[in-house]
């Protein structure tokens, strides 16, 4: 799965909310919410950078090593690499909303949570 291709279905399926928009991160193709970037291409090839506590890295790293990597470039840092080939669509939904909901504006994640309940 090429970079723009990764890019498209992050889009698609992280597109609708509120506040999202197209950027850019460290000069690769970025979802932000706010000026804050929640999911980006990264330089790893087929895999998708999409913002995380550290904890919960560890723990989806753990349960679910068939979805979610590290590199040493990324240790240490609230972000996991997503194989993008191997998950589904729901899954990786769930993931970028989660994302985003830590980057977004509160306001934003309020409306939303708000609309969806």
């Amino acid at each position: 799965m090429d970079s723009e291709s990764i890019f498209e279905r992050a889009l698609r399926l992280a597109g609708h909310l509120p506040g999202t928009e197209v950027g850019t991160s460290y000069g690769r193709p970025a979802l932000k919410a706010g000026g804050k970037s929640f999911a980006n291409i990264c330089s790893v090839p087929g895999a998708l950078a999409v913002h995380c506590p550290l904890e919960l890295k560890a723990m989806l790293m753990e349960v679910a090593p068939d979805f979610y990597f590290d590199t040493p470039h990324f240790q240490g840092w609230p972000a996991v690499l997503v194989r993008m080939e191997a998950i589904d669509d729901d899954t990786l939904a769930a993931r970028l909303e989660a994302a985003w909901a830590m980057r977004a504006p509160k306001r934003l994640v309020k409306a939303h949570e708000a609309g969806a309940g």
